[in-house]
């Protein structure tokens, strides 16, 4: 899984977006197939990659990379562990307590609060500002959260990721452009999900 700045661009594909609310019928049956499948894991793992462009002194663009190691174990737990230039975190939710670790700088902490798997991942990002990687992924409804700013979705077809078959669907919301590439096939697992803000980031100077 991908998370983060995508360089690449799709030119020429000649595809028409149609439907309500500009999503393809196709882009959208595909995403609710993948949305009922994950709702029935109750156990997965799966890595992330992200990338971020940070403006610092002088104008200049760095790239921060980050890679995460993700375990959840409905209904109610997940761990992350993250390596890369945005330095070591260990997160770990076990239903009950939030503990952070903060290997690169010695911070650590721990919140208390009970909730299942979506009030923990809107209690991170609306109170701490926290989100743990491919968050969107993890819902009971996966589709819901994915689609709610969605203005735009199309269906490209399908191309082989990882020596498997998947469906590469694209939308568009306000703030970013996200890709997600879905098995074909009974097993429609997400095998890539790419995001592409629209915001800079800008800092006084490099981390």
């Amino acid at each position: 899984m991908s998370l983060g700045r995508t360089p690449a661009l799709v030119a020429g594909l000649g595809t028409t977006v149609e439907g309500q609310g500009g999503i393809d019928p196709k882009a959208a049956e595909v995403l609710e197939s993948m949305s009922a499948y994950m709702t029935g894991l109750n156990q997965f793992t799966y890595t992330a990659s992200n990338t971020q462009d940070v403006v610092i002194a002088g104008n200049q663009t760095l790239t921060m990379f980050a890679d995460s190691k993700v375990s959840v174990k409905r209904p109610n737990r997940v761990r992350s562990d993250r390596t890369g230039d945005m330095g070591k975190l260990q997160f770990y939710y076990d239903g009950q307590t939030l503990t952070l670790n903060g290997q690169s700088d010695g911070y650590y902490a721990q919140h208390e609060f009970g909730q299942n798997l979506d009030g923990m991942l809107e209690h991170i990002r609306d109170e701490l500002g926290l989100e743990v990687p491919g968050a969107d992924l993890l819902y009971d409804n996966p589709a819901d959260e994915l689609l709610e700013a969605a203005e735009s979705g199309i269906y490209l077809g399908t191309v082989e990721v990882n020596g498997e078959m998947c469906h590469h669907l694209a939308f568009r919301t306000p703030d970013v452009d996200w890709q997600i590439w879905i098995e074909t096939g009974d097993r429609p697992l997400p095998r890539r999900y790419s995001v592409t803000s629209k915001l800079s980031v800008q800092s006084g100077g490099a981390r």
